[in-house]
């Protein structure tokens, strides 16, 4: 059986995805069902030592929470609920839930080999938050949400969340 299936129901209605877990699937129905959902990606765990070495800034805590004000204040303040994905979550529970004043789903449970998962549940979200790596882009440039927006970090020191105006591959 492939792992791939057409949906052909739905939001997503001829949208190839792919064959999901029922821990998956809750969430994916989670986030079809929500709106403004907004995925964030933070990636560290293997980049926090690529990043040393290539002197590359990884956002921390007041990144992210920038970026969710400033998605919020985009979208008029409306209720925003957000879904987390990570190689890292015990630093995501353990720094940034604490600071989150909104919904959340801790997206888990999904190993690095099945990262085409993440990305598809990514995608599915309404808006997208990423950190570095183009994971959130990609997943961001697929979304089919028409009113989309994409927050990503700018500059190197002292990052700053911006909106991605034009997010092309």
């Amino acid at each position: 059986m492939s792992d791939i299936a057409t949906v052909t129901k739905g939001p997503g209605a001829q949208q190839r995805a792919p064959m999901l877990t029922d821990k998956n699937l809750d969430f994916y129905n989670e986030i079809k069902n929500t709106k403004n959902s907004t995925s964030i990606h933070i990636r560290r765990g293997d980049y926090l030592e690529f990043a040393v070495k290539k002197e590359i800034v990884i956002p921390q805590e007041d990144y992210f929470i920038s970026a969710i004000n400033l998605l919020k204040e985009k979208i008029g303040n409306k209720k925003i609920k957000l879904f987390f994905f990570s190689n890292d979550m015990d630093w995501v529970k353990e720094k940034l839930i604490p600071l989150v004043k909104d919904d959340y789903t801790l997206v888990e449970g999904n190993d690095e080999k099945a990262g085409y998962i993440d990305f598809y549940l990514l995608m599915c979200c309404n808006h997208q938050i990423g950190s570095v790596g183009g994971f959130a882009w990609k997943a961001h440039f697929f979304n089919r949400y028409k009113n989309k927006l994409l927050i990503m970090p700018k500059g190197n020191k002292g990052i700053k969340p911006h909106i991605i105006e034009d997010p092309t591959l």
